[in-house]
């Protein structure tokens, strides 16, 4: 898979954590349907996931250059250079073809090849946790993780409390988002950074499920 065809897409569905309008763009732009999915499990993958590293994320943002990286990060252009060519040569041992540039091409695909890269990514995304931070600064307009709380003070939050709180984070509209979260019960706040920051490792079956449930707001799967 070539890192110029990663940019192509990351253009045609314009960086969106929205299921919606990902599935949208994709289809607009003539891509067949079977391999949307696939194409949301690959981005999710590669954009926030420690698949690809910090640096290569950094460059796949728009408008960015490689210089503006290396200054960002205090590195030489060639240190950044040389991260872009590794990864590219991860994305060809792993990929073994450009499926990505064979979809957005509209090429004919073996149908063989596709079906188990469908099933390598989504294993590898399976044993990826996605990284909250970036997915959920890109999503909301409101700082979920910044919100400091004690672990031992924190209230228990019974099905129908988690029920409201789901509720105003969902919210994507920007006014009405800042709005509920200004409105909302500071213990609420606490227990979603807690859930946001504390590992999965760390968290009970229910705490974990309950973040699963708020990370797939942000579209996460």
């Amino acid at each position: 898979m070539k890192t110029r065809n990663i940019t192509r897409f990351l253009k045609i569905i314009d960086y969106t954590t929205d299921y919606e309008s990902f599935d949208t763009r994709l289809r607009f732009e003539g891509i067949d349907n079977q391999y949307i999915p696939f194409l949301w499990d690959l981005y999710m993958l590669i954009r926030f996931t420690d698949f690809t590293p910090e640096h290569v994320k950094e460059v796949f943002n728009s408008d960015i250059t490689y210089q503006d990286v290396a200054d960002k990060f205090g590195l030489s252009l060639g240190s950044v250079k040389a991260e872009v060519h590794n990864f590219s040569k991860k994305l060809d041992k792993v990929f073994q073809g450009d499926i990505l540039g064979q979809i957005i091409d509209k090429e004919s695909i073996d149908q063989e090849y596709f079906k188990k890269l469908e099933l390598l990514v989504v294993d590898s995304l399976k044993r990826r946790i996605p990284n909250s931070k970036d997915i959920l600064e890109k999503s909301f307009s409101i700082n979920l993780l910044n919100v400091p709380y004690k672990k031992e003070e924190l209230p228990e939050i019974g099905m129908e409390e988690f029920k409201n709180i789901k509720n105003i984070v969902m919210t994507f509209s920007i006014p009405l988002q800042e709005y509920s979260y200004n409105k909302m019960n500071v213990s609420h706040k606490q227990y979603i950074s807690y859930l946001l920051n504390t590992n999965d490792t760390d968290l009970g079956e229910l705490d974990r499920k309950r973040k699963k449930e708020i990370l797939n707001y942000c579209q996460i799967r």
